[in-house]
This record gives structure tokens, C-alpha cells and sequence, in this order.
């Protein structure tokens, strides 16, 4: 709407009356505030505050009238005082509920108060009724320490209503600057609104004829808006353009540099089309713009509206970007692997799929932390990057992804593509003989590499990724940095591994587990302890081999209860001997890995005992070497609690782990057990008699018994009497049997000789 001088004039002069008015207003209303905020602090602060410190110089007043009667003895003096004293606390607290209603600091006032009350009273009557000075100095002191809490509480009460007071006074303070600066503003704009309306009056009928040729035009958009002829040149470009091009840098060129070259034919295709507007959106000096026209027929213009959308496109691909990117690695992620593997496999194509999984990636976590976990991820990242250069494979194209985790993907396409990946195997194996650099430090890592080929191995993402996690698994059981390829039997195997797990939740349940005992004997011949082994009875598999199931177990997390059922049921065994008028001996008992770190086992080997009644030095139990040393404090701090117990503690497969010195002094042990990979080739191979001769004479360093397993020949005994090994085990004695058959071995102690002075078999 177009206004007038008159019309114009008139507005001014409203707008000042407006703002008189609403002038008027605040000041009253901030005025109101002030006075509140005084009338509070003259009304009810100051007198609040006499009667706090009213009641804190009565709370005060308790000590010295204690200590006067404690001092004179004059009671009737001391029951007058305190008749007086009492009264006027009661007319402060009185005075403190009306004024705190429902304060937690008041409440507690009230709480300490009684307790001092009857401290005077007892006061009163140690001095004079039973009299106790040692008593009477012990109740001042209480007295004294109740009244300095008592008006502890009150001093914040006084402080809260202290702080109120400033509060109002900030708030009255504020109220009046507000009037003054209001008040200055008002005068600032009513001279401003003079001055502008003169200028005003004579300006607007100079523009008058240019605003009305423009019209149509929203000259003071801030965004950049143009006018266009029909062959596209510019017309009319606002002061936003200009806002554009000087941004642009390009302010020179004019505002024709803003549109595409073709603008010309865009514009006779938007009309041709009998449309009345179009959108584009085209690059123009490295920036990304968008431009929307809208054409007039009937005055034969075109309005072009531009916007610099560079930002918002950045900002898009970058989201896109990390949808099918792995934040940390910057590498594909899972998610363009399957598309990306999804066309390949789909589209007839030779290739791979291919799983990499950083080896024991959990523990550089644990130890090192997340933070550092991360930037080993990177730094392997990096490298398996390198390895895939251009120039490093020849038929097949590779290219690498962030599966999830520490898991890496590649996805490797062309008929050499399995040699290719071959390759790439060999380059990561050696590659693991370099250290990673991180945060400083020197890590070696490998990678456990599952190869799924398509299409002999299917064509479908799924599919191809199943096939590669069994290879994958398979290379995880198989030890570390190893590579394997898929084949029907993994599936097999891991739909079978699948089902075992099932059945062996189930097995405690339904009592399936049995234990086999070994003999374990003395150099003489006699037996000294048999060793309990968990065996497995499948209704439908048979007896199911420790080797396949006690791993799944220890994965699962399943032997917890089924080592549990094996010490208890092994205690149980033993005693059950004894009863039967056996001599007591030792029965050794592996405890697994898991167990070993469960800070529960000394409680359960505790309830085990009471359970059974079976006496702890009967009681062995084998721990690995290799459980022994993943944490080798917590490892010592365990055995030790087990070893207060009064069980006995050897270490399992010794030999076969990475066993210091230093730490295997630490641990509280009383034997040795030699792996019987070494005494099963002893006789044959001279380096394995030399371990375990070197092992035997380690552990009697140390102070350790040492029983070798696994003796099989009159050969391995010999060598092993020679060598002053004190305990043996193995089929030479006797294989595991069941509880039933022990008995008919325990008969003809010590065991018979054969003529050369071994044991029978």
C-alpha cells in the first residue's frame, strides 16, 4: 500500500504517541517492581534478620548458663536462666516456622534442639542430683558442639534471607535502569523519527516515479532476484545480486556471469512450453547454484529468483558419503560392499569376496584401550591399502571396504580374481613381519583371511558373505594369519557345529556327561592320583570327542557349568573312594581358561569342599600354561586365594606356552605337567628329549614335582626315570576309564612290574 506525505506524517506522529504510551506503561510497571523489592526488604527482611539473630544469641546463651552452673552450682540461679532462656527460643522457633514454612534447614533446627534440652538436663543433674564431674565436662562438650550446629543451620537461614535482600535490591536496581534507559531510548527515537521524516518528506516524491517503474520489483529482497528479456539478458538485478557477486568475487563481470551460458534457449523452451516457471540447477564459478524463473506473458518478463545451495550440496554428499563410508577408516562400509558385490555377483561377473579379520583384536582393546584400538584400525587400514595399489594386481580389480569392527572386506573382480587374492595373501603375510606404528608404539599384527569365489560359490551378496564368515572361521580355528577358501563342507561343518552347540546346552540337563578317570603314578609304580577328563555321551552322535566339544564350550561360555559339574561330581568321586576303603589320592582337575579367570572359582572350590568332605590337599587343579600368562598379575593373585584354600596347583601343557622365568617363579605351584606332544617323540627326536629334560630340571629348580603325560612305551618310562622325572601318566598305566573300573587298577598296589622292573600296562 502506498502512503502519502500526509499519510506518512500522520504515522509518525501515531507511532510517537504509540511509544509515549507504551513509555507510560513500562515505567509504571518497572516502577511497581522497585517498590516491591523495598517494601519486602523494609516489611519482612530486617525483621526476619533480628529474629534470626535474636535466636542464634539465645542458642548462644545455652553454653554460657551451662558452664555457670557447672562453675557456682547455683541451681535455683541455673532453672531460672534456663526457664527464661528456654521461653525465648520457643518464641524464635515460633517465629522461624511462619516465616520458613516447610524449610529442611528449620526442620533440622528443630531436630538438634530437644537433644540439647536434655543434655542441660542431665547437666543439671550430674552437678547436683548424682554428681559426676567427668560426666558433666563430656555433656558441656556435647552442649557446646550441638549449640555452634544449631546455629550453624541458622547462619544459613540468615544467609538465604541475606541473599534475597541483594537479590531484591539487583532486581530494584535493574527496575530503575530500566526506566533510564527506556526513557533514553524513547528521546533517541523521537529525534531519529524527526529527522527521518523530514527526509522522508522531501525524498519520497524525488523516488516516487522510479518506485512506480519498479514496482513489481522486490527491490530489498536480500536474496538475489533479476529481471530478464527474452534473449536472457539481464535487465534488473536487485542489491541482493550484487550482495551475490561480490561474495563470488566476480563483481566485475557483472551480474550476466551468474546465469549459464544457454540461459537464452532455457528461456524460449520454459515459454515454448507453456509453462510459467522452471528451476535449473548449475555450477557457476566453483559454486553450486540454483536458479528458478517465472515468466510473465502478459508484460513479456521473465524473474529470475538465484540461491547458492553449494553448502546445502556439500552437506548432502557429505551425508551420503558416510552412509556408504566408514566414519573412522574412511573405506567403503559394509553397506556398499553388499551393493557393490550385489551387482558384481549379479551381473555375471568373476570374482571374490573376501573376510580379513584383525587378529586377536580384542585383547590390543583390553590392554591399550578404545582410543589407541581405533587408531591400530586405521593404521591397518593404511596398510592393506597399500597392498592394493594400482600396479600390485594384475587381472583382477580390488577394492577394499570397513566391513564392522576389526573386520575388512575385498571384493576382487576379473577372471584372475582368485589369483589375485592368492597374491594379496602372501603380500599380508609378510607384511605381518612389519610392526604398525600408533601413538609411538610398535604393534605386529596378521590378519585371518576367508575367501568366498563367485559364481562357483554362489551369485548372491548373501550368500557369497555366509560363505566367506565360514572360510573366516574356520581360519580363526585353524591359529591366526592363515587364509582359507570356502567349500560345501564348511557349511556342513558349520551348520553341524551349530547343532552340537544346541545339543551340548542340553547336556547337563539330561545328564550326559561322564567322567573318565587316568591313573597317574609315582617312578616306583605305585598310583599316587588319577585325573578326572569331562566325556561326552550323545544319544545320537555317541561319545562325542573332547577336542570337538570342549573348545565350543570354552567358546559358548558353556563350560563354566559344565567345569563346575566336573569339579563337584570329581570330589565327589574321590571321597566316594575313600569311603569304600581306598587310600586317599590325588585327583587332578582341569580348570579351563574361563574359569580360571572367573573370580567366583575359590568360592566354588570353597562350597565344593564343604559339599563333598573331601580334604583340599586331595584336590589338584591343572591350569594351562598358556591361561596362566594372559594376565599374569591376576593370574598370581587367583592362585594365591586358591592356594589359601589348601588345594594343590599345577600348571598344565607347560612347554607349549610363552612361560617367563620371572613369572613362573611368581606363581604359587606345586608341579609341573610336561606336554606329552613333547614325551610321545622323545625317543625318536633328541630335541624333544632335550625339552623335556630341560623342563624336569627347571621344575625341581624351582622346588616343583613333575609328572609327564602322554607315556606310551617302556622306551618313554625309561628315559623319563633317567631323567629323575618323579610322576607319569599315560596309556603305558592305563587309558581313562570309568569310576567302576578304577578300583580293579587300585587292587594290587603298587602296580605290578613287568621283568625288567616297568610297570604292566
Amino acid at each position: 500500500m502506498k502512503l502519502s506525505l500526509r499519510q506518512t506524517v500522520i504515522a509518525l506522529y501515531a507511532a510517537i504517541f504509540a511509544g509515549g504510551v507504551a513509555l507510560s506503561a513500562l515505567v509504571i510497571h518497572q516502577g511497581s517492581i522497585a517498590v516491591e523489592a523495598t517494601r519486602g526488604l523494609v516489611e519482612r527482611d530486617n525483621r526476619l534478620l533480628q529474629t534470626l539473630e535474636g535466636f542464634k544469641a539465645e542458642v548462644a546463651a545455652i553454653e554460657p548458663i551451662a558452664y555457670g552452673n557447672y562453675v557456682f552450682r547455683e541451681r535455683a540461679i541455673f532453672r531460672e536462666r534456663k526457664q527464661e532462656n528456654e521461653r525465648a527460643i520457643a518464641e524464635g522457633l515460633q517465629a522461624l516456622r511462619q516465616a520458613f514454612p516447610g524449610d529442611g534447614r528449620l526442620a533440622l533446627i528443630e531436630m538438634q534442639y530437644p537433644p540439647i534440652q536434655a543434655l542441660v538436663g542431665q547437666l543439671d543433674e550430674a552437678l547436683h542430683d548424682r554428681p559426676d564431674p567427668k560426666r558433666a565436662l563430656a555433656l558441656l562438650r556435647d552442649i557446646t558442639t550441638l549449640c555452634m550446629q544449631i546455629n550453624g543451620n541458622a547462619e544459613l537461614l540468615a544467609q538465604a534471607v541475606r541473599d534475597g535482600v541483594v537479590a531484591r535490591g539487583i532486581k530494584a536496581e535493574q527496575a530503575i535502569a530500566n526506566i533510564y534507559a527506556w526513557v533514553v531510548a524513547f528521546s533517541a527515537a523521537l529525534l531519529a523519527v524527526a529527522l527521518v521524516g523530514g527526509y522522508f518528506a522531501r525524498a519520497w516524491l524525488a523516488e516516487g516515479a522510479e518506485r512506480r517503474r519498479l514496482a513489481m520489483f522486490p527491490a530489498r529482497n536480500p536474496s538475489p532476484v533479476f529481471s530478464l528479456d527474452a534473449g536472457g539478458m539481464v535487465r534488473y538485478a536487485n542489491p541482493g545480486a550484487t550482495g551475490m557477486l561480490r561474495q563470488m568475487g566476480i563483481e566485475a563481470e557483472g551480474p550476466q556471469a551468474l546465469f549459464p551460458a544457454d540461459l537464452a534457449q532455457r528461456l524460449a523452451a520454459l515459454k515454448a512450453s507453456g509453462a510459467r516457471q522452471e528451476s535449473w540447477q548449475y555450477e557457476a564459478h566453483g559454486r553450486t547454484l540454483d536458479c528458478r524463473v517465472h515468466y510473465l506473458d502478459d508484460y513479456e518478463v521473465y524473474h529470475a529468483y538465484l540461491a547458492d545451495i553449494s553448502e546445502r550440496r556439500r552437506a548432502e554428499e557429505r551425508l551420503v558419503f558416510l552412509a556408504y563410508h566408514d566414519d573412522l577408516t574412511g573405506l567403503p562400509n559394509r553397506r556398499r560392499f553388499f551393493d557393490d558385490l550385489a551387482a558384481a555377483a549379479g551381473g555375471g561377473q568373476a570374482g571374490a569376496a573376501v573376510l580379513l579379520s584383525l587378529d586377536r583384536f580384542s585383547r590390543i582393546t583390553e590392554s591399550l584401550g578404545p582410543a589407541l584400538a581405533e587408531r591400530v584400525l586405521v593404521a591397518a587400514a593404511q596398510r592393506l591399502t597399500a597392498l592394493l595399489e594400482p600396479g600390485n594386481e594384475g587381472a583382477a580389480r580390488c577394492e577394499l571396504y570397513s566391513f564392522e569392527g576389526d573386520l575388512f572386506a575385498l571384493l576382487a573382480c576379473g577372471e584372475g580374481a582368485s589369483d589375485t587374492v592368492s597374491r594379496l595373501a602372501g603380500r599380508v603375510g609378510a607384511a605381518a613381519e612389519s610392526p604398525l606404528q600408533a601413538d609411538g608404539r610398535d604393534l605386529f599384527v596378521t590378519f585371518s583371511i576367508g575367501v568366498a569365489c563367485f559364481p562357483q560359490d554362489g551369485n548372491e551378496a548373501d550368500n557369497l558373505v555366509r560363505n566367506a564368515e565360514s572360510a573366516l572361521q574356520k581360519a580363526l580355528r585353524e591359529g591366526s594369519n592363515g587364509v582359507q577358501y570356502y567349500s560345501q563342507e564348511l557349511n556342513a561343518r558349520a551348520l553341524d557345529r551349530l547343532e552340537l552347540e544346541h545339543e551340548l546346552r542340553q547336556a547337563l540337563a539330561r545328564d550326559e556327561l561322564e567322567l573318565h578317570y587316568q591313573l597317574q603314578v609315582a617312578a616306583a609304580g605305585n598310583v599316587i592320583g588319577v585325573e578326572a577328563l569331562a566325556r561326552w555321551r550323545n544319544p545320537r552322535r555317541g561319545m562325542v570327542s573332547p577336542i570337538n566339544f570342549i573348545p565350543l564350550a570354552e567358546e559358548t561360555g558353556l563350560i563354566v557349568p559344565i567345569g563346575e559339574w566336573v569339579l563337584r561330581t570329581a570330589c565327589s568321586q574321590a571321597r566316594r573312594w575313600q569311603a569304600e576303603g581306598w587310600p586317599a589320592m590325588s585327583m587332578a582337575i582341569n580348570i579351563s581358561p574361563r574359569q580360571f579367570r572367573d573370580k567366583s572359582l575359590p568360592g566354588l572350590v570353597r562350597r565344593v569342599i564343604a559339599e563333598t568332605g573331601l580334604a583340599p590337599r586331595h584336590i589338584e587343579l591343572e591350569v594351562t600354561e598358556s591361561a596362566a600368562m594372559q594376565d599374569v598379575e591376576s593370574s598370581v593373585a587367583m592362585m594365591r586365594e586358591l592356594k589359601a584354600i589348601g588345594v594343590e596347583l599345577s600348571i598344565d601343557d607347560f612347554g607349549t606356552g610363552y612361560s617367563s622365568l620371572a613369572y613362573l617363579k611368581r606363581f604359587p605351584l606345586d608341579k609341573l605337567k610336561v606336554d606329552q606332544s613333547f614325551v610321545r617323540n622323545m625317543a625318536e627326536d633328541s630335541n624333544d628329549a632335550s625339552i623335556v629334560q630341560a623342563v624336569i630340571a627347571l621344575g625341581h629348580s624351582l622346588n616343583l614335582r613333575v609328572i609327564a603325560e602322554g607315556v606310551e612305551t617302556e622306551e618313554q618310562l625309561a628315559l623319563l626315570k633317567g631323567y629323575d622325572c618323579e610322576e607319569m601318566q599315560g596309556y603305558l598305566f592305563s587309558k581313562p576309564l570309568p569310576a567302576s573300573e578304577i578300583p580293579a587298577l587300585l587292587t594290587g598296589r603298587p602296580l605290578p612290574v613287568s621283568a625288567n622292573g616297568l610297570p604292566a600296562a
